[in-house]
């Protein structure tokens, strides 16, 4: 029979690491400024041996520098049936020959974020379609944490966005308002890898002149189609912008 530090390591997608103990804690918390009841499951945890002083940067192997912190730290994860559940280890800093002293490699880590990699990816899969007030209660965290969760895990799964504009051979332009008053955002939408591949607050022809130059000459001279629906600026966009492709 499954023991239930194993039952939870499988539903926590707990990876890389040992559990050495879980606590159970009953007591009182404050959201939104009010005092409640909540409950919490502390997991003290150790990464395992093979991946123990890796520097975070090349995962190499290196010698011990010192302890980043003289006790345990936590970091929060993924609620278990609605309980807050908390990672908690004392880092080890490594001195890597290439990147210096650093803090050791944490597989649960993301990056700087006191919030695991998984419970960003949550939170920022809900932002998709929730507003931030709903995430931040369903989740318990403040509602402006949520947009650090989100550039966590943005940081993590696209560091480099100009990589979208590589690549483009047939787009879409548009504009669309994102907030009363008439504030818009000009996009431009990859069609053939169905993803936004450029944004901007705005629209015009000048905020387009902006995209053009992100891209290279030869760039430019590989978009085919470029596609709008009809609006005098984009059609100026694409005879002024984009002269000799083809347009829809």
């Amino acid at each position: 029979m499954a023991s239930g530090i194993s039952v939870m390591v499988k539903a926590l997608n707990i990876k890389e690491m040992h559990v050495d103990s879980v606590e159970y804690f009953h007591g009182n918390a404050c959201h939104d400024g009010e005092q409640r009841e909540r409950d919490s499951i502390n997991l003290h945890v150790r990464p395992y041996k093979r991946i123990r002083c890796q520097c975070p940067e090349c995962r190499k192997h290196c010698a011990v520098y010192d302890h980043k912190d003289d006790h345990e730290v936590f970091w929060r994860a993924n609620s278990l049936n609605g309980v807050p559940v908390y990672i908690w280890y004392q880092p080890t800093r490594m001195q890597c020959p290439e990147h210096g002293v650093l803090t050791e490699y944490m597989p649960w880590t993301d990056g700087s974020s006191r919030f695991t990699a998984d419970f960003n990816n949550e939170a920022a899969f809900m932002a998709l379609t929730s507003p931030k007030t709903v995430v931040s209660q369903y989740l318990d965290i403040n509602w402006r944490t949520v947009g650090n969760c989100i550039e966590a895990a943005h940081d993590r799964l696209e560091p480099d966005v100009t990589e979208r504009l590589h690549g483009l051979r047939r787009i879409c332009v548009d504009e669309t308002s994102y907030h009363k008053g008439h504030k818009y955002i000009t996009v431009v939408y990859d069609i053939d890898r169905n993803r936004v591949a450029w944004l901007h607050e705005g629209y015009g022809l000048s905020v387009f002149e902006q995209f053009c130059q992100a891209l290279t000459e030869e760039e430019r001279m590989d978009i085919e189609v470029v596609a709008g629906d009809g609006a005098r600026w984009i059609d100026e966009c694409k005879e002024n912008t984009l002269s000799g492709q083809n347009a829809v």
